[in-house]
Protein backbone atom coordinates (compact mmCIF):
# COMPACT_ATOMS: atom_id res chain seq x y z
CA UNK A 1 0.00 0.00 0.00
CA UNK A 2 1.34 3.69 -0.69
CA UNK A 3 1.94 5.82 2.51
CA UNK A 4 -0.52 7.58 4.05
CA UNK A 5 -0.79 11.65 3.05
CA UNK A 6 1.57 13.40 5.13
CA UNK A 7 0.36 16.61 4.35
CA UNK A 8 -2.93 16.19 5.21
CA UNK A 9 -4.37 19.39 6.68
CA UNK A 10 -7.96 19.28 7.90
CA UNK A 11 -8.31 23.27 8.74
CA UNK A 12 -10.47 23.61 4.98
CA UNK A 13 -13.02 20.37 6.31
CA UNK A 14 -13.28 22.26 9.42
CA UNK A 15 -14.37 25.71 7.62
CA UNK A 16 -16.58 23.85 5.43
CA UNK A 17 -17.74 21.16 6.87
CA UNK A 18 -16.28 18.61 3.77
CA UNK A 19 -14.35 15.68 3.64
CA UNK A 20 -11.55 15.88 1.18
CA UNK A 21 -9.83 12.88 -0.12
CA UNK A 22 -6.49 11.53 -1.91
CA UNK A 23 -6.13 9.30 -4.58
CA UNK A 24 -3.44 7.58 -5.47
CA UNK A 25 -2.92 6.50 -9.42
CA UNK A 26 0.36 5.71 -11.94
CA UNK A 27 2.65 5.64 -8.28
CA UNK A 28 1.48 9.16 -8.04
CA UNK A 29 -0.20 10.99 -4.66
CA UNK A 30 -2.98 13.54 -5.79
CA UNK A 31 -5.16 15.95 -3.32
CA UNK A 32 -7.07 17.12 -1.19
CA UNK A 33 -9.69 17.14 -3.16
CA UNK A 34 -13.22 17.55 -2.39
CA UNK A 35 -15.50 15.12 -3.05
CA UNK A 36 -17.43 16.98 -5.32
CA UNK A 37 -13.92 17.36 -7.11
CA UNK A 38 -13.11 13.74 -6.70
CA UNK A 39 -16.78 12.95 -8.53
CA UNK A 40 -16.23 14.75 -11.30
CA UNK A 41 -12.81 12.76 -11.58
CA UNK A 42 -14.64 10.03 -11.69
CA UNK A 43 -17.51 10.84 -14.11
CA UNK A 44 -14.06 12.30 -16.43
CA UNK A 45 -12.63 8.56 -16.30
CA UNK A 46 -9.46 9.79 -13.88
CA UNK A 47 -10.30 8.16 -11.08
CA UNK A 48 -11.74 4.56 -11.74
CA UNK A 49 -13.52 1.93 -9.57
CA UNK A 50 -9.76 0.37 -8.62
CA UNK A 51 -8.51 3.54 -7.88
CA UNK A 52 -7.04 3.39 -4.28
CA UNK A 53 -8.62 6.72 -2.26
CA UNK A 54 -7.97 7.80 1.46
CA UNK A 55 -9.81 10.61 3.86
CA UNK A 56 -8.90 11.50 7.47
CA UNK A 57 -10.48 8.40 9.47
CA UNK A 58 -9.48 5.70 7.38
CA UNK A 59 -7.26 3.69 8.27
CA UNK A 60 -5.91 2.59 4.80
CA UNK A 61 -5.93 3.18 0.94
CA UNK A 62 -8.90 1.27 -0.13
CA UNK A 63 -10.59 1.38 -3.75
CA UNK A 64 -12.81 3.70 -4.85
CA UNK A 65 -15.68 1.22 -5.53
CA UNK A 66 -15.57 0.04 -1.46
CA UNK A 67 -16.72 3.40 -0.60
CA UNK A 68 -20.09 3.60 -0.22
CA UNK A 69 -20.33 7.13 -0.49
CA UNK A 70 -18.50 7.15 -4.12
CA UNK A 71 -19.44 3.83 -5.39
CA UNK A 72 -23.10 5.01 -6.46
CA UNK A 73 -20.90 7.28 -8.88
CA UNK A 74 -19.42 4.22 -10.70
CA UNK A 75 -21.69 2.84 -13.36
CA UNK A 76 -21.92 -1.79 -12.97
CA UNK A 77 -19.67 -1.66 -10.08
CA UNK A 78 -18.79 -4.82 -8.98
CA UNK A 79 -19.15 -6.54 -5.45
CA UNK A 80 -16.40 -4.82 -3.00
CA UNK A 81 -13.54 -7.28 -2.55
CA UNK A 82 -12.79 -9.60 0.35
CA UNK A 83 -10.78 -7.75 3.60
CA UNK A 84 -8.41 -10.50 2.85
CA UNK A 85 -7.41 -8.79 -0.98
CA UNK A 86 -6.44 -5.68 0.83
CA UNK A 87 -3.27 -6.50 1.78
CA UNK A 88 -0.97 -5.67 -0.71
CA UNK A 89 -0.96 -3.46 -4.47
CA UNK A 90 -1.25 -6.57 -5.69
CA UNK A 91 -3.76 -8.41 -4.45
CA UNK A 92 -6.02 -5.08 -4.32
CA UNK A 93 -5.80 -5.48 -8.27
CA UNK A 94 -6.33 -8.91 -8.31
CA UNK A 95 -10.23 -8.35 -7.41
CA UNK A 96 -13.75 -9.04 -8.65
CA UNK A 97 -14.77 -7.44 -11.73
CA UNK A 98 -18.33 -8.33 -13.25
CA UNK A 99 -18.41 -11.72 -11.46
CA UNK A 100 -14.59 -12.58 -12.69
CA UNK A 101 -11.74 -12.93 -11.12
CA UNK A 102 -9.42 -9.96 -12.84
CA UNK A 103 -5.44 -10.90 -11.75
CA UNK A 104 -1.97 -10.16 -13.26
CA UNK A 105 -1.30 -12.87 -15.78
CA UNK A 106 1.41 -12.10 -17.64
CA UNK A 107 1.91 -15.21 -19.57
CA UNK A 108 -1.68 -15.50 -20.72
CA UNK A 109 -1.51 -11.74 -21.78
CA UNK A 110 1.96 -12.54 -23.86
CA UNK A 111 0.76 -15.95 -25.50
CA UNK A 112 -3.21 -14.32 -26.76
CA UNK A 113 -0.62 -11.12 -27.99
CA UNK A 114 1.55 -13.70 -29.53
CA UNK A 115 -1.22 -15.68 -31.38
CA UNK A 116 -2.48 -12.36 -32.33
CA UNK A 117 0.27 -10.73 -34.09
CA UNK A 118 1.57 -14.56 -35.81
CA UNK A 119 -1.96 -15.19 -37.48
CA UNK A 120 -1.79 -11.79 -38.45
CA UNK A 121 1.33 -12.09 -40.02
CA UNK A 122 0.98 -15.48 -41.54
CA UNK A 123 -2.40 -13.79 -43.45
CA UNK A 124 0.05 -10.74 -44.66
CA UNK A 125 2.70 -13.30 -45.73
CA UNK A 126 0.09 -14.92 -47.81
CA UNK A 127 -0.90 -12.65 -49.45
CA UNK A 128 2.49 -11.03 -50.42
CA UNK A 129 3.35 -14.68 -51.66
CA UNK A 130 0.59 -14.30 -54.17
CA UNK A 131 1.26 -10.59 -55.28
CA UNK A 132 4.57 -9.64 -54.27
CA UNK A 133 6.72 -13.70 -54.09
CA UNK A 134 9.73 -11.50 -54.43
CA UNK A 135 9.58 -9.63 -51.84
CA UNK A 136 9.21 -12.37 -50.15
CA UNK A 137 12.74 -13.71 -51.20
CA UNK A 138 14.64 -10.24 -50.50
CA UNK A 139 12.85 -8.49 -47.47
CA UNK A 140 14.75 -7.90 -44.72
CA UNK A 141 12.82 -10.21 -41.72
CA UNK A 142 13.64 -7.17 -39.01
CA UNK A 143 12.33 -4.55 -40.80
CA UNK A 144 9.17 -6.94 -42.19
CA UNK A 145 8.63 -7.35 -38.40
CA UNK A 146 8.78 -3.72 -37.28
CA UNK A 147 6.21 -3.12 -40.35
CA UNK A 148 3.47 -5.74 -39.11
CA UNK A 149 3.90 -4.61 -35.24
CA UNK A 150 2.91 -0.95 -36.74
CA UNK A 151 0.06 -2.46 -38.90
CA UNK A 152 -1.41 -4.31 -35.84
CA UNK A 153 -1.96 -1.30 -34.55
CA UNK A 154 -4.87 -0.54 -36.64
CA UNK A 155 -6.18 -4.11 -36.79
CA UNK A 156 -6.42 -4.36 -33.55
CA UNK A 157 -8.01 -1.13 -33.06
CA UNK A 158 -10.47 -2.03 -35.74
CA UNK A 159 -11.20 -5.76 -33.95
CA UNK A 160 -11.52 -4.40 -30.35
CA UNK A 161 -13.78 -1.87 -31.52
CA UNK A 162 -15.70 -3.67 -33.64
CA UNK A 163 -15.99 -7.39 -31.26
CA UNK A 164 -14.42 -5.94 -27.76
CA UNK A 165 -12.19 -8.66 -28.49
CA UNK A 166 -8.98 -10.22 -30.79
CA UNK A 167 -8.62 -14.02 -31.90
CA UNK A 168 -5.63 -14.47 -29.09
CA UNK A 169 -7.94 -12.96 -26.18
CA UNK A 170 -10.83 -15.18 -27.12
CA UNK A 171 -8.87 -17.93 -27.44
CA UNK A 172 -7.54 -17.78 -23.92
CA UNK A 173 -10.50 -16.14 -22.41
CA UNK A 174 -9.10 -12.77 -21.68
CA UNK A 175 -11.18 -9.88 -22.02
CA UNK A 176 -10.66 -5.97 -22.11
CA UNK A 177 -13.13 -3.65 -20.74
CA UNK A 178 -13.63 -0.15 -19.98
CA UNK A 179 -13.76 0.56 -16.27
CA UNK A 180 -17.55 2.60 -16.72
CA UNK A 181 -18.74 -0.48 -18.70
CA UNK A 182 -18.84 1.23 -21.88
CA UNK A 183 -18.50 -0.34 -25.01
CA UNK A 184 -14.68 0.31 -26.68
CA UNK A 185 -15.09 2.36 -29.70
CA UNK A 186 -12.49 2.80 -32.56
CA UNK A 187 -10.69 5.93 -30.88
CA UNK A 188 -10.99 4.70 -27.71
CA UNK A 189 -8.79 1.32 -29.19
CA UNK A 190 -6.83 3.73 -30.82
CA UNK A 191 -5.52 5.49 -28.25
CA UNK A 192 -4.31 2.12 -26.45
CA UNK A 193 -3.11 0.49 -29.00
CA UNK A 194 0.17 2.75 -30.15
CA UNK A 195 1.09 2.47 -26.22
CA UNK A 196 0.95 -1.35 -26.44
CA UNK A 197 3.20 -1.24 -29.56
CA UNK A 198 5.49 1.21 -28.37
CA UNK A 199 6.13 0.22 -24.41
CA UNK A 200 5.34 -3.42 -24.87
CA UNK A 201 6.84 -4.47 -28.04
CA UNK A 202 9.35 -2.03 -28.61
CA UNK A 203 7.98 -0.99 -32.11
CA UNK A 204 8.67 -4.78 -32.96
CA UNK A 205 12.66 -4.27 -32.72
CA UNK A 206 13.86 -7.80 -31.00
CA UNK A 207 16.73 -6.30 -28.94
CA UNK A 208 14.34 -3.30 -27.55
CA UNK A 209 11.45 -5.89 -27.35
CA UNK A 210 13.49 -7.66 -24.79
CA UNK A 211 13.71 -4.87 -22.24
CA UNK A 212 10.18 -3.52 -22.88
CA UNK A 213 8.31 -6.57 -22.10
CA UNK A 214 10.71 -6.84 -18.99
CA UNK A 215 9.68 -3.55 -17.92
CA UNK A 216 5.71 -3.87 -18.73
CA UNK A 217 6.14 -7.48 -16.90
CA UNK A 218 7.51 -6.26 -13.33
CA UNK A 219 4.86 -3.23 -13.58
CA UNK A 220 2.37 -5.89 -14.18
CA UNK A 221 3.36 -7.76 -11.09
CA UNK A 222 3.56 -5.23 -8.94
CA UNK A 223 0.56 -3.30 -10.19
CA UNK A 224 -1.32 -5.32 -11.48
CA UNK A 225 -2.13 -3.44 -14.29
CA UNK A 226 -0.14 -1.67 -17.53
CA UNK A 227 0.85 1.69 -17.75
CA UNK A 228 -1.30 1.76 -21.24
CA UNK A 229 -4.05 -0.10 -19.78
CA UNK A 230 -4.08 2.86 -16.74
CA UNK A 231 -3.81 5.24 -18.93
CA UNK A 232 -6.86 4.53 -21.01
CA UNK A 233 -8.81 3.20 -18.09
CA UNK A 234 -9.26 -0.20 -19.40
CA UNK A 235 -9.18 -2.99 -17.29
CA UNK A 236 -8.33 -6.96 -18.17
CA UNK A 237 -10.62 -9.93 -16.79
CA UNK A 238 -9.15 -13.41 -17.32
CA UNK A 239 -11.73 -16.13 -17.27
CA UNK A 240 -10.57 -19.66 -15.85
CA UNK A 241 -9.08 -21.57 -18.42
CA UNK A 242 -9.90 -24.91 -18.45
CA UNK A 243 -8.76 -28.39 -20.22
CA UNK A 244 -10.91 -27.92 -23.32
CA UNK A 245 -9.46 -24.56 -24.20
CA UNK A 246 -5.64 -25.32 -23.66
CA UNK A 247 -5.92 -28.61 -26.05
CA UNK A 248 -7.85 -25.65 -28.51
CA UNK A 249 -5.14 -23.31 -28.19
CA UNK A 250 -2.45 -26.24 -28.67
CA UNK A 251 -4.31 -26.84 -31.70
CA UNK A 252 -4.76 -23.61 -32.94
CA UNK A 253 -0.55 -23.29 -32.77
CA UNK A 254 0.55 -26.10 -34.09
CA UNK A 255 -2.05 -25.23 -37.02
CA UNK A 256 -0.54 -22.08 -37.60
CA UNK A 257 3.07 -23.61 -37.19
CA UNK A 258 2.28 -26.09 -39.81
CA UNK A 259 0.48 -23.46 -42.51
CA UNK A 260 3.86 -20.74 -41.88
CA UNK A 261 6.28 -24.70 -42.45
CA UNK A 262 3.83 -24.95 -45.66
CA UNK A 263 3.71 -20.91 -46.75
CA UNK A 264 7.61 -20.40 -46.16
Amino acid sequence: MPPLPRDYDQAPAEKTGEVMWYYYKESRQFGPVSKGDIAERILNGKVFPTTLVWSAGMEDWIPAQSVSSLAGLFQAIPPPPPTALMKSPQRVESMIYEGVIRSARPWVRYWARLFDLYVFSLICCFVLVIIAPQFIETANETLVTMILCFLWIFVEALLLSSFQTTPGKWLFKTKLKLASGAKIDFSQALTRSPKVWWRGLGAGFPIVTLFTLMIAYKKLIREGMTSWDSDAGFTVVHEEIGAARVFAVIVAFLITCLISVNLF
